[in-house]
């Protein structure tokens, strides 16, 4: 990893220093936002968790960013890896993702460990053929509890986030670029503006 002096950003030699310099031209913050990537980082506690939740909140962060998919009877479920002891989690029930570990939390355990005390950045990750589904899901809890100012859906693919904005227009989205999408939004930002 390296740092430009004249922006003070970090390349790991993936994104070239042009593509960075534009991000940061392009995107100006007017108060630092802290967000706990996957529930937070805490010795002894695992990620994506009510606890690590918990812990972020008590130590003052703004957000939360947690990993959701939905398993096979249809809970939503805080988890980033796609499979749990070589089984697909949309593929098992939530009985028996809990049997496996029991801090899996679902998605409506998180709310109450995060609810009025920070931004819930929901990041779809896995869903196996059943975006609408998990989406419908989703955009229903956030407009059901009312807090669509304090949520964020973030997504590696562009037709769920547009998914998303048909079906509940007042979320807010975050599309994450790989390094070539990113090429291709700084050369045709119209297409991504779109979204």
């Amino acid at each position: 990893t390296r740092m430009d002096a004249s922006t003070g950003m970090k390349s790991d030699g993936n994104w070239g220093w042009r593509e960075l310099k534009a991000a940061e031209n392009n995107y100006r913050l007017e108060k630092l936002t802290v967000v706990a990537h996957r529930g937070g980082y805490f010795e002894g506690v695992k990620e994506n968790t009510v606890e690590a939740i918990k812990r972020s909140v008590a130590a003052g962060v703004d957000a939360v960013e947690f990993d959701v998919q939905m398993t096979k009877d249809g809970k939503i479920v805080a988890i980033h890896d796609r499979d749990i002891n070589g089984s697909r989690v949309t593929e098992m029930e939530f009985k028996d993702i809990r049997n496996i570990d029991e801090d899996i939390a679902t998605f409506d355990e998180i709310f109450e460990a995060a609810k009025g005390k920070v931004k819930l950045h929901i990041h779809i990750v896995w869903t196996e053929g059943k975006d609408e589904v998990v989406i419908k899901k989703l955009a229903d809890f956030i407009r059901t509890n009312n807090i669509v100012k304090d949520a964020l859906i973030i997504s590696f693919y562009a037709d769920d986030l547009r998914l998303m904005k048909q079906i509940y227009p007042e979320v807010k989205i975050c599309f994450i670029f790989e390094p070539k999408e990113l090429e291709e939004a700084l050369n045709d930002p119209a297409k991504w503006q779109q979204l």
